[in-house]
């Protein structure tokens, strides 16, 4: 609504909105657009979004699946990126921060915020059962500055802190019986 204010001080004739999203549309807004009078009195709203068919009707060239599956991609090849977020995969798929996050957790079942914690704790996992390096360098490793923040979402996925699993993890690799020698 803000925004809207500013741009309706500017010496233009008039302002439309374009691709607004549902969602994003709050009682603020709506009475910012009703009690301005440089405001267009209609909204786009890109209803063809709701459905893939619908997009694919229109031959635009991308669905919410790809632009999930890109987003997932861009993730599981970047998770080490500590300035990752909701918004650089956005404009990387071309959509509103909140329709992408609203289209990744109808199509993964997950959130983006979870999906990106998981794949960044199971890298940790995998550090903390391969290397020696420090909880904390293994926490900027992953992508996650603030250790105390990787301590609770790494808890949270497993249930016991990255000190704990390391341990375990080294005290189950001891319990393994030894692979049987060969004959030479």
């Amino acid at each position: 609504g803000e925004l809207l204010k500013e741009l309706c001080k500017l010496p233009f004739h008039w302002v439309r909105l374009h691709y607004l999203y549902p969602d994003e549309l709050d009682d603020d807004l709506i009475e910012v657009i009703a009690s301005e009078p440089k405001i267009l009195k209609y909204i786009d709203i890109p209803l063809q979004h709701i459905n893939d068919k619908l997009l694919r009707a229109m031959n635009r060239r991308g669905t919410n699946q790809d632009a999930v599956q890109k987003a997932k991609a861009y993730i599981d090849k970047n998770y080490a990126d500590p300035d990752l977020s909701l918004r650089m995969l956005a404009e990387l798929v071309d959509l509103s921060p909140a329709y992408l996050g609203k289209i990744f957790t109808m199509v993964s079942t997950f959130s983006l915020n979870d999906y990106l914690n998981n794949v960044r704790t199971g890298k940790a996992a995998e550090l903390l059962s391969t290397t020696k390096l420090p909880i904390s360098r293994i926490s900027e490793e992953v992508g996650i500055l603030n250790t105390n923040y990787f301590y609770s979402v790494f808890k949270k996925r497993y249930g016991t802190t990255p000190a704990t699993y390391r341990k375990d993890v080294k005290s189950r690799k001891k319990e393994e019986p030894a692979p049987p020698e060969e004959d030479a």
